[in-house]
């Protein structure tokens, strides 16, 4: 996997120390990773983190808005989710895109929201992934944690992602 840079921070420790960024990236890891292991320590994993960080009663409530829109990326998505192990210093391609979701949400920002859906998401389910996200993070935002904004680098790299895919899979595509 691809070691990104993101956010005001100059590495990616820096941003990962960020509470907002952390919760985001170590809560989908714990969830992304659920699968494979039956989902119980994962879910208890997650509620113990934003509980210990949120409080008992916010903490649930943030958690579960997690679950769901977990629940519905991966029911949803194009590919398989990938994802570092919990405590990673790095963040992957996909974790980059959820960072991307959950921040143009909070921030209004409509193209960045679109341009990382569309990129984990089929485009019959964008709603129902759409719906569960903007739970998530608008219940985060009301805990007061609030993502900072995407650099325009990274803007313009997921960007320019988004247009190879959409110009080399329109090409591979062949009706019978």
């Amino acid at each position: 996997m691809a070691h990104v840079t993101v956010g005001t921070a100059t590495r990616a420790e820096d941003y990962l120390n960020r509470l907002a960024e952390r919760l985001v990236i170590e809560g989908y890891r714990l969830l992304a990773g659920a699968a494979s292991d039956g989902g119980t320590p994962s879910l208890f994993g997650t509620l113990c983190l934003y509980q210990n960080e949120l409080g008992v009663s916010a903490g649930a409530e943030a958690a579960a808005a997690l679950e769901r829109f977990m629940t519905s990326l991966k029911a949803c998505a194009i590919n398989p989710l990938t994802a570092y192990r919990p405590g990673s210093r790095f963040i992957s391609p996909d974790e980059v895109l959820v960072l991307g979701i959950i921040c143009g949400i909070q921030h209004w920002d409509e193209q960045i929201f679109r341009v990382c859906l569309t990129q984990l998401c089929t485009k019959t389910d964008l709603l129902k992934v759409a719906a569960s996200a903007e739970t998530f993070a608008m219940t985060l935002r009301n805990c007061g944690v609030i993502l900072t904004p995407l650099p325009l680098s990274l803007r313009a790299r997921i960007t320019r992602q988004s247009e190879t895919k959409r110009h080399t899979s329109t090409g591979a595509t062949t009706l019978h």
